[in-house]
């Protein structure tokens, strides 16, 4: 288990929950058996995602938004999050649609949809293929946007 705060200036607060629910942490190398690797380094999320078969997306379990799931999935995991995605929309639907998606709520029904995702390998897999393929179809919103704004005259100013 990695865990990988986004934003840096939330990393403080969010380890200190992490032990305060007795987890233990390890800044460094292999952590030992049942602790979680640390690492709130900028830059390292995508090799942690490309080296997953399954990533939990963040800021989801309360009404922050969420993070963008398809960022996980272009890297070949299976992409696991908290209902609230407001700030998703699109990539939800991408990835909903693909069946390349697990929402749970927190709580038990989160712990339920991990454990069952982790052991069943296949569905995993399955799901992670499913993930990256919904993630490639996605690709090319800049160059959407930028078509959009030459059509609307807009481009270049």
């Amino acid at each position: 288990m990695v865990a990988v705060p986004r934003h840096l200036h939330a990393s403080g607060r969010l380890r200190r929950e992490a032990q305060g629910a007795g987890v233990v942490l390890a800044d460094g190398g292999a952590p030992t058996s049942g602790a979680w690797r640390w690492d709130d380094r900028p830059g390292v999320l995508a090799g942690y995602y490309a080296a997953a078969d399954l990533a939990f997306v963040g800021g989801s379990l309360g009404p922050y938004g969420g993070h963008n799931p398809l960022e996980p999935a272009a890297c070949g995991a299976a992409v696991l999050t908290g209902p609230h995605l407001d700030a998703q929309g699109p990539a939800r639907k991408v990835l909903e649609s693909a069946g390349a998606l697990e929402i749970a709520a927190p709580g038990a029904a989160l712990a339920d949809a991990l454990r069952g995702l982790l052991s069943d390998p296949s569905r995993l897999a399955r799901q992670a293929q499913a993930s990256r393929v919904a993630a490639a179809e996605a690709r090319g919103a800049t160059r959407r946007a930028v078509d959009r704004l030459r059509e609307w005259a807009l481009w270049p100013a």
